[in-house]
């Protein structure tokens, strides 16, 4: 028996119009402003990095393109404190250039550290930016499922007490996204 039949049933069984449903309602079109948000980032790895910084810009994040040097980071301590860290250094495992997020593996104290932490500091490799979420689940699939997988878009942000925009509750307050060499990303930490 189909859905659609069970239905008929249970509306002869009361009393209602047995009639067939109503046809499905036609599929809206896209707003022309909205398509190219929509519309995965295509072309080479160039172009890829431009979409991703652009995207990542806009979300609030500050990007760096190695070789330029990000700001001067205090030293950290050996295993510091995820709430009295100034910043805490990842690597990240894919990037998305539609929406300028990364995507983040960590074990339980790391993303403790990711969330917690004032100033987060990527790294991202180049050739992990991928055009779209799908193609970085796609990626991430391809590894062993880590205890957390982040996706982090920019600095956190909520306007949920009084409308008020508060940034770094629940998750970074700044987010620094180094792209190319590992040891800027460091820079010496």
């Amino acid at each position: 028996m189909t859905p659609e039949d069970l239905f008929a049933r249970i509306r002869a069984a009361l009393g209602r119009d047995t009639s067939p449903a109503l046809p499905a309602p036609p599929v809206p079109t896209v707003p022309p402003g909205l398509r190219p948000r929509l519309d995965p980032p295509a072309g080479e790895p160039a172009d890829l990095l431009a979409t991703f910084a652009a995207a990542a810009r806009r979300s609030g994040a500050e990007v760096v393109i190695a070789p330029e040097r990000p700001p001067t980071l205090p030293p950290l301590a050996p295993d510091p404190d995820p709430f009295a860290a100034p910043h805490h250094v990842v690597t990240a495992s894919a990037a998305i250039a539609a929406s300028g997020s990364v995507l983040l593996d960590a074990d339980p104290p790391a993303a403790l550290r990711v969330m917690a932490t004032p100033l987060l500091v990527v790294h991202l490799e180049p050739s992990h930016i991928v055009p779209t979420l799908a193609d970085a689940l796609a990626r991430a699939a391809a590894r062993p499922l880590p205890a957390n997988r982040v996706i982090v878009t920019g600095p956190s942000k909520t306007a949920d007490i009084e409308g008020i925009l508060i940034t770094g509750v629940h998750g970074p307050g700044r987010v620094l996204i180094v792209v190319g060499d590992p040891a800027v990303a460091q820079h010496e930490v």
